[in-house]
């Protein structure tokens, strides 16, 4: 197997990485589906600037590698 990043479309993979972290943005906020999400995990949501940045950079790298090597 060799990884031939030549025919990828860059300017998808971000637009695809972007809307990946909107779309979990908006499903757990705590008005849409996050307080039900955290009650049924059993964790309890951390309050506004309480979240660790390596928590959104975990999200963004996450986002970015599934976009890239997602194949349909």
């Amino acid at each position: 197997m060799t990884l031939d990043f030549a025919g990828v479309n860059w300017l998808a993979v971000i637009v695809a990485a972007v809307a990946g972290l909107v779309v979990g943005f908006i499903w757990y906020a705590p008005p849409v589906f996050g307080r039900r999400w955290a009650c049924a995990s059993g964790i309890e949501l951390p309050h506004p600037g309480e979240v660790q940045p390596m928590t959104y950079v975990g999200g963004v790298v996450t986002a970015a590698v599934t976009a890239t090597f997602w194949r349909s």
